[in-house]
């Protein structure tokens, strides 16, 4: 087990051996197949949105973000891009930081949303690499954790911070999955873990922000789906076999709500 507080996130990402929630969520919802060969598909502009956020609310003291030309197009593009990039920032469009801008400072001001961001012993992007009790080698990669509240944190730009809107969203991408994830490897690397949550901020006006807390039966749920995608990796890594664990082919099945009675019904076509 280590944690380290330095290192960046291409070198995490990409020079660090082990699975991550991103892995098992892509395994849960498509299939191992998918997790092991599939790539992200985010557009540019929505995936420098989200980290400009992060870098805005979690580490604004390191300057991470840049504000660029009108768009991004042209030399003046190019050569402000190259200069970002030389300093490990990221570069938006005029317009797109100043978004950036106003929903960073909708979270930091909301009430309970400023108070984790802001808390004096916050622990920022920590690398963490342990080892799950059945050999595999995992990592992750927690947006803030606060030791003194014993919570850990994910932030998420949203369409909407809604409370029923954003639950649907939750579990439609696998964000349980995620929260559970995060928990039980912080915890493995000696971390105390009472809550979790997600610190969302929407990304049209107002810009409204909210805090969205995993209940104990979702992270109860979530940790059911880690155990059970991991110990399916384990066995897949000893037979060597990826493929889709489908079939050959499958049926559709009448839905519930198509009752008897429905069917009764003469439909003309």
């Amino acid at each position: 087990m280590t944690i380290e507080y330095d290192i960046s996130n291409n070198e995490y990402h990409n020079e660090r051996p082990g699975y991550s929630s991103t892995f098992i969520k892509t395994a849960w919802h498509k299939s191992i197949y998918h997790a092991k060969n599939g790539s992200s598909s985010i557009a540019m502009a929505v995936a420098d949105l989200g980290t400009s956020v992060h870098a805005m609310t979690l580490e604004p003291e390191k300057d991470l973000v840049r504000c660029g030309p009108e768009t991004r197009r042209g030399n003046a593009w190019k050569e402000a891009y190259a200069a970002a990039e030389a300093d490990g920032a990221t570069l938006l469009p005029e317009k797109e930081y100043y978004q950036a801008e106003d929903m960073a400072e909708a979270l930091l001001k909301h009430a309970e949303a400023g108070e984790i961001l802001k808390a004096k012993d916050k622990i920022c992007e920590a690398s963490i690499f342990v080892t799950h009790p059945n050999g595999l080698k995992l990592k992750v990669r927690p947006d803030i954790y606060v030791p003194s509240m014993s919570i850990l944190a994910d932030v998420k730009t949203a369409q909407s911070s809604e409370p029923r809107a954003f639950a649907r969203q939750a579990w439609s991408l696998g964000y349980p999955i995620q929260g559970a994830f995060y928990k039980m490897l912080a915890e493995l690397a000696g971390w105390k873990v009472d809550s979790f949550a997600f610190l969302t901020v929407e990304k049209d006006k107002p810009y409204t922000a909210h805090v969205h807390y995993l209940s104990n039966e979702a992270i109860a749920w979530g940790t059911g789906v880690v155990n059970h995608v991991l110990d399916q990796i384990k066995s897949r890594e000893q037979s060597k076999d990826w493929s889709p664990d489908w079939g050959p082919h499958s049926f559709i099945e009448l839905p519930a709500w198509l009752s008897n009675n429905d069917q009764e019904e003469k439909i003309d076509v």
